[in-house]
């Protein structure tokens, strides 16, 4: 009777022997391992890469439109410099 009650402990021994082990190897593998480890890492490394590229370039803006214009100009005399030499 008890072996019916129980369905034959099919549940019991299909979680023992496929669930725990996936839900292990989900939270501890992939979870923490990859998700935390490479992913989250990966992800902030280039937010803190481009913000520090972006702290770099905002020196660059002056706002003074003379120091734009001029460097405008040197960036055309240096493409025909470039065409003229070649």
């Amino acid at each position: 009777h008890r072996l019916l009650q129980h369905k034959y402990w099919v549940d019991e021994c299909y979680d023992a022997v496929i669930v725990r082990p996936i839900r292990t190897f989900s939270e501890h593998g992939l979870w923490h391992a990859f998700d935390e480890g490479v992913v989250d890492r990966s992800v902030n490394g280039i937010g803190t890469a481009v913000s520090g590229a972006a702290a770099g370039l905002r020196r660059l803006q002056s706002g003074s439109v003379r120091t734009y214009a001029a460097s405008i100009f040197l960036g055309v005399i240096v493409v025909l410099g470039y065409y003229v030499w070649r």
